[in-house]
This record gives C-alpha cells, structure tokens and sequence, in this order.
C-alpha cells in the first residue's frame, strides 16, 4: 500500500480453501507497467500481471523451481526462452525501466555471452538489446550498435546466487544520465545510449534467451526511470 489513511481498511478471511479470490489481478499494477511477468505459472504460458497482458508463450523450459521470492523459472541453456511478443508499451515512454531478478547455473566461457531478457532483433546487433552475463562474471549490457561488459562493484558474479538487475533509460536527458545499470541496487555503469527501437512487430520482447542456463524470475517492464 503506498499510503495509510484513517479511513483505510484491511480485510482477512481465511479458513475456506474453496474461497477463491475477489479481487482484480490486472488492476495490482498500474498502466505505466507495460509488463510485469511472475514466471511462477505452470504449462507453456507465462503470464503477464499488467493491464496489458503480454502473455508469453515458452517453447522447452525446464520446470519451476524455488525462486528468490516464490516460484520461478529455470532455463536450460538451449535457447529456450520466453516470448512475449510485441507491444508499443515497451517503447512508448520517454523513459522507462527494465529489471529482473537471476540467478545463474553457470557462467559463459571466453567470449561467449547469455541474456536475462532483450527485445529486437538478435541476428542484427544494431537492432537489438539485451542484459545479460558475460564472461569473469560481468554483466552485459547491449543498446543497438553499443555494448559493454561491466564488473559488478563487489567483485564478479558467481554461478548459484539471485541478483537484480535494471536498465534504466530516460531519453530526455543527456550525456551518461541517459542511460543507467544498476546491480543489486547499487549504480554499475551510466552511458548516452539510446536503445534501438523494434523496426518489426514480428520481433518479440523475450526472456531467459540466448542461451542463458539459470533462474529467472520477476521481470518487469515500466514506463519510468530511476
């Protein structure tokens, strides 16, 4: 609740299992979430809990697992993945904000990379975006024709513990407060990048792919900017 006032009142029941719930989960977020996706649903398709309703559909996943908070989903490192297709949401702010929580099986070797999430297209590297991991534990980081590995603050990323991760962009501002990483919560790198926009509708926002073997979970997409 982001405020309480004296006229606010808090309902509990409980003791009916076949009570099922009263309220409208599309309303929990509001519209400046263009997506906001659990990954704690069961079959191939991953719910998205924003008005919007983005729903991805899976193709080989392997199943759910304990997540940072609830339930999440593992990735096998296949390219398997989440796509949750395209929506004008993810683009239309001025500013908006890409976070997601991770945790990794294993880390890329050499110069390999995996991604957490990205959206455009990934055989095009000026049309594409992603965070991701890289090598020594770094995270990745793409927007259209510029990328980076970047070091953690505390040290490298190792494989079997839950991280978040954010992007925050605000194109109406310039120089390195255009871009921003943080890890943990903590500021990692700033850059004046401006993501490159989806030049198709067929090319779809999708989580966990490029090979990424680990956990996903939580991954939200909003129209603002920290």
């Amino acid at each position: 609740l982001p405020e309480l006032k004296p006229q606010t009142r808090i309902l509990m029941y409980w003791g009916n299992a076949a009570a099922g719930p009263r309220g409208d989960a599309t309303k929990a977020w509001g519209k400046d979430y263009a997506g906001v996706w659990h990954m704690d649903d069961e079959g191939a398709v991953v719910k998205d809990s924003s008005s919007y309703r983005n729903h991805g559909v899976t193709g080989t996943m392997s199943p759910r697992n304990a997540g940072m908070a609830g339930v999440c989903r593992t990735f096998d490192g296949n390219w398997a993945d989440c796509g949750a297709g395209y929506n004008a949401e993810f683009e239309k702010a001025t500013a908006y904000t890409y976070e997601v929580w991770f945790k990794d099986a294993a880390l890329p070797a050499g110069a390999s990379r995996v991604g957490f999430f990205g959206w455009g297209q990934s055989g095009d590297w000026n049309n594409a975006n992603y965070l991701g991991l890289a090598a020594e534990g770094k995270v990745f980081v793409r927007m259209g024709g510029s990328a980076a590995n970047i070091l953690p603050n505390g040290g490298a990323i190792e494989a079997g513990e839950w991280h978040h991760l954010a992007l925050c962009v605000d194109n109406a501002k310039a120089g390195t407060e255009k871009s921003k990483v943080y890890f943990d919560g903590e500021l990692l790198a700033a850059y004046n990048w401006a993501p490159a926009t989806q030049a198709s509708k067929a090319i779809a926002f999708r989580i966990g792919g490029w090979v990424f073997e680990g956990d996903d979970g939580h991954v939200r997409s909003g129209q603002s900017a920290g």
